[in-house]
């Protein structure tokens, strides 16, 4: 049986450090050095039509994503920036959780939910790979919340 407490207290854990490390420095550092936010508006651009239809707050959440991805992904920039001053001088504990990252690349794939087996987790199959995960999200929990009245 699945301890779902304990994995949900693991991945809290790790939340802490990407909230202070990731979405209140690196994201904005790595737009700062990369202009990643161009490109993701480059690449957008061609999906206008769909992208106005969407959700207000949907680009905040797909902007974080494809930075989050850019940095953390094989080869991604975090790995570049790591060396960087700015980036040294954060906590120890900030490091060591950045450095397990790199050691796990991110993927970025296209899922659909199966079921949700427990609050806040998500059955997800990768549906170009076939490849099922868990997944721990309060956020993706809200987002299925916000677009149950929204109109499909």
């Amino acid at each position: 049986m699945t301890d779902f407490p304990a994995i949900e207290q693991r991945c809290r854990e790790n939340s802490r450090y990407s909230e202070t490390l990731v979405d209140d420095f690196l994201l904005d550092y790595c737009d700062e050095r990369d202009d990643t936010l161009r490109d993701l508006m480059r690449g957008l651009d061609k999906y206008r039509d769909v992208v106005s239809e969407l959700p207000e707050h949907w680009f905040g959440h797909i902007t974080a994503q494809y930075l989050g991805f850019r940095l953390f992904r094989e080869k991604g920039l975090a790995r570049k920036y790591r060396g960087h001053a700015a980036v040294r001088q954060r906590s120890g504990e900030e490091l060591a959780w950045l450095d397990q990252q790199l050691a796990e690349p991110w993927r970025f794939c296209f899922c659909r939910i199966l079921q949700q087996p427990h609050r806040d987790f998500h059955q997800m199959k990768d549906v170009c790979t076939g490849e099922k995960f868990l997944l721990y999200s309060p956020a993706m929990s809200r987002g299925i919340e916000d677009l149950q009245g929204w109109p499909a």
